[in-house]
């Protein structure tokens, strides 16, 4: 059985302003600058160029000159409803998704609306969101964990989505969810759950099973990561994570 380890670059959060191929003025960026927490748990840059930043409380948005946060506030029904942001990625809409430990959000930066899954999907059991992937082909599949089950769901995101977050005029059906049945030998939670290539998902259960799941058919087949890498010296295949800029390394020595 393949070790599975995490191959990351480690960032901190910085400003960094390059003059010449040499020279770089790094600037470290706190909560004494605005930022919610010091547990940061993920970052990640839009299309427009902001740098969002998820903590254990709360969202963050810095526009290169100061801090944004976005915490739940119960007396907005478009505020942000968790705490804890796990993951933070963009969808075709230009819309942010955004994995909590209380299923999942998602955000449109114009407007700064937050709707929920579970309020446009009154049928979606929110769990616990590790993970949410866009497919080149613009659906949304969701990795969560919901006592003691692991569950993938494949949305169907309707284009009136983003006019419904910037307008609050109601349109149904704004988002078609399934729930991807799994191999049955599958064992949660996932050590990985990343997209590979284009219209391929790949991810292994706690086990280090892996399997590979085409996004325009939704077929699921078993793989073996070791044949999806670049063989390092040391004997370990390093596997390009394509959704962020970091990697996996895959050992076969154990």
């Amino acid at each position: 059985m393949p070790l599975l380890k995490s191959l990351t670059t480690a960032i901190f959060l910085v400003s960094v302003l390059v003059a010449t191929a040499q020279e770089a003025q790094i600037t470290a960026l706190s909560v004494t600058d605005g930022l919610s927490q010091e547990y940061v748990t993920s970052i990640f840059q839009d299309k427009r160029g902001f740098i969002w930043v998820g903590t254990y409380y709360g969202l963050n948005r810095y526009d290169g000159h100061q801090f944004k946060s976005y915490l739940p506030d119960h007396t907005n029904p478009w505020a942000l409803k968790s705490n804890m942001i796990n993951n933070i990625t963009e969808d075709t809409q230009g819309l942010l998704w955004i994995s909590t430990e209380d299923g999942a959000a998602i955000m449109d930066p114009v407007t700064e609306r937050f709707v929920h899954l579970h309020s446009l999907l009154p049928e979606y059991d929110a769990g616990f969101v590790r993970e949410i992937i866009i497919s080149s082909e613009g659906s949304v599949w969701i990795y969560q964990e919901q006592e003691n089950k692991t569950e993938i769901l494949v949305l169907q995101v309707d284009s009136n989505l983003k006019k419904f977050l910037q307008t609050g005029a109601p349109s149904s059906p704004l988002i078609k969810c399934r729930t991807l049945a799994l191999p049955a030998s599958t064992k949660g939670p996932l050590n990985l759950f990343f997209r590979y290539k284009p219209t391929q998902i790949i991810f292994a259960d706690a086990n280090g099973m892996a399997s590979v799941i085409n996004t325009i058919t939704q077929e699921i087949n078993p793989v073996a990561l070791s044949t999806l890498g670049i063989l390092s010296p040391q004997a370990e295949v390093i596997i390009e994570n394509q959704e962020r800029s970091h990697g996996f390394i895959v050992s076969n020595n154990h």
